[in-house]
């Protein structure tokens, strides 16, 4: 089944949608939330809340990528899983080191849960990573997105460590520039 039919699953309100999805990406989605939660049965979890958040969300959203939009909710998830669980062991929220370094680049301030500047920041990046040669955009998405460390970056695209750091420190600053341009206020 296509993510198309799959979608449409959803539209008519078919539990089929769910068990769909959990066949064709639940290993997927397993290995997003992995990436972030060290715990396997965290993960787990994680991954059993991607259905109900799925079957909530569409309709009325219709993604254009079902495996994006997926992958999307599960990070987020896993994310939110993360912070939660830190603050109760440690007495405050620790955000991932990937995270910090994207914190000098985005801007600041502003409601939360304004949807729309959210929708139109994630269009700018997007675009200005299809700008992006395909390695330097991998790397950039892997790291930031997928939360892959530097060793694992190194070791998939046969880059020197220091080569990978500087790629990112340097695709940041482009990204910044970027998003002055735009009008953002970093």
């Amino acid at each position: 089944m296509d993510d198309m039919q799959l979608i449409d699953l959803f539209f008519a309100r078919n539990e089929a949608a769910l068990s769909e999805t959990q066949a064709q990406y639940g290993t997927y989605c397993m290995s997003v939330a992995s990436r972030i939660l060290p715990v396997r049965q965290d993960a787990e979890e994680v991954v059993n809340d991607v259905y109900p958040s799925l079957w909530n969300s569409i309709p009325p959203q219709r993604p254009e990528n079902f495996k994006a939009y997926t992958a999307r909710i599960t990070r987020n998830l896993a994310l939110t899983k993360l912070e939660r669980e830190t603050r109760k062991k440690r007495g405050g929220g620790v955000i991932t080191e990937a995270i910090d370094e994207l914190a000098d680049v985005l801007p600041t301030g502003g409601d939360p849960s304004a949807e729309l500047e959210g929708q139109e920041l994630s269009d700018r990046i997007s675009a200005f990573l299809r700008e992006q040669p395909v390695e330097k955009r991998k790397l950039f998405v892997q790291r930031y997105f997928y939360l892959l460390s530097i060793d694992e970056l190194s070791e998939q695209s046969g880059l020197k460590k220091s080569n990978v750091k500087v790629t990112l420190l340097r695709m940041r600053e482009k990204l910044k520039e970027y998003l002055q341009k735009e009008g953002y206020i970093l």
